[in-house]
């Protein structure tokens, strides 16, 4: 870096005298550095958001670990209850219309459980409203990384479900928008890691 700074400075020198040259230099040296600034800056607006989205990645997968064990209890505990008939004609199941209609034959147990999964939900608004809050505040991180405007659009149809229909609904316990057409978007984070890599070159 001195070495390419003196350069600059020989060359600058030979163009527009010593006095010119001091200055244009200056000029240089503060351009680059306030641009750095901007970069790390930017850096750690994408690691926030990252360390927000692998948070919420590791709650939304054990929430649905937790859903699969209160579900197969269900069915061993009522023989006459089919999953089958609770799925889409892709093979998704509708796990809203499955609890909220089984929800009335839990037993004291499968009823704690069902708690426990539907309290995970006030973890991931929360993680949801900061990833909302730095997307929002940082409009142009969408532009280059797009699939983070999915994403933002992702997270407020959540929000919006979550404080409409699930919240006050006590036979719910998940908070799902994907099936209605806005899905958390493909291995967003591993693009915001590329982008980090790419900013600290």
């Amino acid at each position: 870096m001195i070495e390419q700074t003196e350069q600059i400075y020989k060359i600058l020198t030979l163009l527009f005298g010593t006095g010119a040259a001091g200055a244009t230099l200056k000029y240089f040296i503060e351009r680059r550095k306030t641009k750095r600034m901007e970069t790390e800056k930017t850096i750690l607006t994408y690691e926030n958001l990252l360390s927000n989205l692998l948070l919420t990645r590791k709650t939304f997968v054990y929430q649905g670990e937790k859903r699969n064990e209160l579900v197969m209890a269900i069915l061993r505990n009522h023989k006459e209850i089919q999953i089958s008939d609770f799925k889409t004609s892709d093979g998704r199941v509708k796990f809203d219309e499955f609890f909220g209609k089984n929800y009335p034959i839990l037993n004291e147990k499968q009823l704690e459980e069902f708690k426990f999964i539907r309290g995970m939900n006030d973890t991931l608004v929360e993680y949801n409203s900061r990833v909302k809050d730095i997307l929002s505040k940082n409009l142009s991180l969408t532009l280059e990384v797009p699939k983070l405007h999915d994403l933002l659009d992702h997270i407020n149809i959540w929000l919006v479900k979550y404080n409409t229909e699930f919240k006050n609904n006590q036979k719910q316990c998940l908070v799902y928008v994907g099936p209605k057409g806005k899905p958390f978007p493909k291995n967003v984070e591993n693009d915001i890691k590329m982008k980090i890599e790419e900013l600290k070159k």
